[in-house]
């Protein structure tokens, strides 16, 4: 600045760190260093609070939302790091945070987690626009063993060609078919269908009417494995009014 005063900018994404900082000022001259003096300084951190809402035992959901953040600049990501306290940390997922207003939410399936039930921790991470990174938050929730059953929906779309299945709360399953039949003439035209899982307790199909071509009430059973044994889990019905003359088609004609 002058003959006797010296002056540099410090950027804190330099160090990414709040708190108590250090600065120590030394002079050279020739091949000699010396400490001329020091002081400290301290930069601002961020504080906040995380919460358990909407905790759905009966299918193992639980929502967490973090509020009441106190931050010198804005935050451009929000992590919130979750595992159970069964066999450590080997179930641990990292969930990033959506803001919604004044809040950050996230949503836990603890499908996620191995299914676990018992103590779970969840630790808030930040990072701001200074580059500063850190543990804001904690918190530790009970979780228990879902107990909603499983369940078979059906839609019947737009095109009058196609039904699209679902099969939902169908928990450590390796696979899940559903044989789909029209309930005329019986199971005349009987059709199994492998599902694709979507979550860890969900499964989906999307069947052709052109596989069955009948009107009237459908069956739809689905079928689960689970440690190498397949069962009955759920089921439901549908009616088909009407199927588009080419819901059928033809390959390798002569």
């Amino acid at each position: 600045v002058d003959a006797h005063t010296y002056q540099v900018t410090i950027p804190i994404s330099n160090h990414k760190e709040c708190g108590t900082y250090q600065a120590h000022a030394y002079a050279v001259k020739g091949s000699k260093t010396t400490l001329l003096t020091n002081s400290r300084f301290s930069v601002a951190g961020i504080s906040g609070k995380v919460s358990v809402i909407n905790k759905d035992d009966a299918n193992g959901y639980f929502t967490l939302t973090v509020s009441d953040i106190l931050a010198p600049a804005a935050l451009t990501e929000m992590q919130i790091a979750v595992w159970s306290n069964k066999n450590g940390q080997d179930d641990i997922q990292w969930y990033t945070a959506q803001k919604s207003g004044n809040q950050w939410i996230v949503k836990v399936d603890i499908g996620n987690h191995n299914l676990d039930t018992g103590i779970y921790n969840a630790h808030v991470y930040v990072t701001d626009s200074r580059g500063i990174h850190g543990l804001i938050a904690n918190t530790t929730i009970n979780v228990k063993a879902p107990t909603a059953a499983p369940k078979v929906t059906a839609e019947v779309l737009s095109d009058h060609a196609t039904v699209s299945l679902t099969a939902t709360n169908i928990i450590g399953a390796s696979k899940v078919q559903i044989p789909v039949w029209g309930e005329k003439d019986g199971q005349n035209d009987i059709v199994w269908y492998d599902m694709t899982q979507t979550d860890s307790r969900t499964w989906k199909a999307t069947i052709s009417l052109g596989n069955h071509m009948e009107t009237g009430s459908y069956q739809a059973h689905a079928y689960a494995t689970i440690n190498n044994k397949t069962q009955l889990c759920a089921g439901t019905s549908f009616q088909i009014d009407k199927i588009i003359v080419n819901a059928i088609s033809f390959s390798n004609r002569n």
